[in-house]
Parts: structure tokens; C-alpha cells; sequence
């Protein structure tokens, strides 16, 4: 019987548990991936970084999580295993940091793409990425890097994807929905998915 991805974490986290010196090999493995995927693409995407050491002001600030980017192939697989078609829809992304999303949205037929980030200089670095990224498999170029809060984000009259990779908490969440940030127009359809953890 083949395991199962759920018996595959809970062994995965029970020998990071008895050999401890694992996960700091892997965390090393994975940032040398990390960086030769950017080095490949001419971009900047690695790295983590806590909003608390960029000099930005937000009433949301402490309700964000720090940045840091997610593997290619785990959105390529989302974006692929979607129903939709790519290209009715645009494409948000809610806390696009440096814009690796963005950059591997890219490669599918959304009518557009639009990222959201309200930490200035993480947002100026996502507009060098889309600039200077070097990719023959681009199929949307109308890409947007908007700096600005998602709670002050509203959306348009049209199909949209939303996508949200703990971007921030719970209670932000509850805000945006509270607040009906996040309400569709009548004319709206909403395809939303999300790598998101709660907190």
C-alpha cells in the first residue's frame, strides 16, 4: 500500500524529530535551490524577511507575517490543478512580497495579474523582478505590483482568482471579510484558494 501525503509528514516530522541536525541541512539544501532558481531567472525572490526590520508604517503591520518565498513546482501544481479557464480570470495575489508568484503566474493565461503588498520596499522589489525576469514561457505580460493594504483593496467587477500564502493573521482576515473588502460584485465570480495556515 502506497502511504498516504498526510503518513508521509507525520513520518517526514518524526525523523526531523529524532535526528534534529536534519532540518538544518534541509533548510540549507533548500536555500541553495531557492537561490539558483532566481540566478536562472535573473530575480530576487529568497530569502526570509520579518516585517519588523522594514521601515514601513501600518496599522496592520503586527497582523502581517514575515516574507518568504514558496517552491515553483508547489504553485505550478496549484495554478495546473485548477478548474478554471486561466485566462477568464485575473489573477490577485494578497501579499505578493518579492513577486516569485506573480512570476510563475505568469506562465498561465490569466487575463491579468495583480499583486498586493503594503511593505513599500518588498513591493519595489517584486516591479524589479517582473522587469528584469527572463523566461520564454511567459503567457501573461499585464502584471501589476500594487502598494497598498488589502483591507483598502477593492475588488473589480470581473472574474478573479485570489490567492493568499499566509500573508497575514486571522484577525486581519476577519477584518477584511467584516468590512466586505473581500465581498464580490454582483457581477464577480470567485474561483479563491489559498496555502494558508490560520493562525
Amino acid at each position: 500500500m502506497r502511504p498516504t501525503s498526510k503518513s508521509f509528514v507525520r513520518n517526514l516530522k518524526s525523523v526531523l524529530a529524532s535526528q534534529p541536525w536534519l532540518k538544518p541541512v534541509l533548510k540549507t539544501i533548500g536555500n541553495a535551490r531557492c537561490r539558483a532558481w532566481d540566478l536562472v531567472y535573473g530575480v530576487d525572490t529568497c530569502g526570509e524577511i520579518p516585517l519588523v526590520n522594514l521601515d514601513f508604517q501600518s496599522q496592520n503591520k503586527a497582523s502581517g507575517h514575515a516574507y518568504h518565498s514558496l517552491h515553483p513546482s508547489v504553485i505550478r501544481a496549484a495554478f495546473g490543478a485548477l478548474s478554471i479557464q486561466h485566462e477568464d480570470y485575473t489573477f490577485v495575489d494578497f501579499g505578493c512580497g518579492k513577486g516569485r508568484v506573480l512570476l510563475i503566474a505568469s506562465s498561465f493565461p490569466f487575463r491579468r495579474i495583480v499583486g498586493l503588498e503594503f511593505a513599500p520596499a518588498l513591493a519595489e522589489t517584486a516591479r524589479r523582478n517582473l522587469n528584469s525576469y527572463r523566461s520564454s514561457h511567459v503567457k501573461c505580460s499585464e502584471i501589476e505590483v500594487i502598494t497598498r493594504d488589502a483591507v483598502d483593496y477593492e475588488l473589480e467587477p470581473e472574474p478573479q482568482m485570489l490567492f493568499f500564502y499566509n500573508p497575514f493573521r486571522r484577525s486581519l482576515l476577519d477584518k477584511i471579510l467584516r468590512t466586505r473588502r473581500l465581498a464580490p460584485a454582483p457581477s464577480a465570480r470567485l474561483a479563491g484558494f489559498g496555502f494558508w495556515p490560520f493562525r
